[in-house]
């Protein structure tokens, strides 16, 4: 006894996207300020006092936040 149905399976459309130019997006800067006094990264050498805008929150910086040396400014 041989089953001998095919099942089929249905076949997707693709759609085609109207092709938009793209614009190289901007990074956002995300705004740091130490808990006390002033930081320096060690990575980048630049100087964190008050509010300041860094372009990513790279390694160092991940582990001055988690450590609670640095946090980050919402606005």
């Amino acid at each position: 006894m041989s089953d001998d149905t095919e099942v089929s399976k249905p076949q997707e459309t693709v759609e085609a996207k109207e092709s938009k130019p793209r614009t190289p997006r901007q990074p956002k800067k995300i705004t740091v300020r130490p808990v006390y006094g002033r930081m320096v990264h060690m990575l980048t050498a630049q100087e964190i006092v008050g509010d300041t805008e860094v372009p990513e929150i790279d390694g160092w910086l991940q582990a001055q936040i988690d450590a609670g040396k640095i946090v980050v400014v919402v606005a």
